[in-house]
């Protein structure tokens, strides 16, 4: 079996991302930005997530035992279905975006979640991480803009200042 899958706990930067949400998006003037490096990971975080393939049958399979083992016994019509379809839900998504979705569903869902509960979960655990990504581009825009400005301002200060001493210098 595919070690990653041994366990199901959240990558890093999952809790990163789970605190990020669009409300950051709206930047005013002077307010406060996320830490660049923090922005920066959070992008290529998602860069990253983007880039990995959906899990396989093997993975998925081993995913849908993962989130069934994690509930008591419950009947289902029929287990062959149920598992069928929990799989291939798992197989739209990378591993990583399915762990993180099983860690969430097992964590408040008190019942076995149906192939819709899996399927949203996975969607929002993957708009989450392109939102966080959004927020984060749009913070190292900001943050480039401020230090833009800064350094415009020390330039004007700096120019100013050898201007008036160059005056001081010429009236003596």
């Amino acid at each position: 079996m595919d070690k990653a899958l041994e366990e199901i706990k959240p990558t890093p930067i999952a809790n990163t991302i789970r605190g990020i949400t669009s409300d950051l998006l709206h930047i005013t003037m002077n307010g406060p930005l996320l830490d660049p490096y923090v922005c920066q990971a959070v992008v290529a975080e998602e860069q990253r997530l983007a880039a990995l393939p959906p899990a396989d049958d093997e993975q998925s399979k081993k995913l849908a035992e993962v989130l069934v083992g994690s509930y008591p016994k419950r009947e289902v019509n029929d287990p062959a279905i149920y598992a069928r379809a929990i799989t291939s839900i798992f197989q739209e998504f990378p591993v990583e975006i399915a762990k993180e979705a099983i860690n969430r569903i097992t964590r408040t869902l008190k019942f076995l979640p149906t192939r819709a509960d899996v399927f949203e979960t996975c969607s929002n655990v993957a708009a989450q991480a392109k939102i966080a990504a959004s927020v984060g581009r749009v913070h190292l825009t900001e943050h480039a803009r401020r230090q833009a400005i800064e350094t415009q301002e020390a330039e004007r200060k700096a120019e100013k200042e050898k201007n008036e001493s160059e005056d001081l210098a010429e009236g003596q």
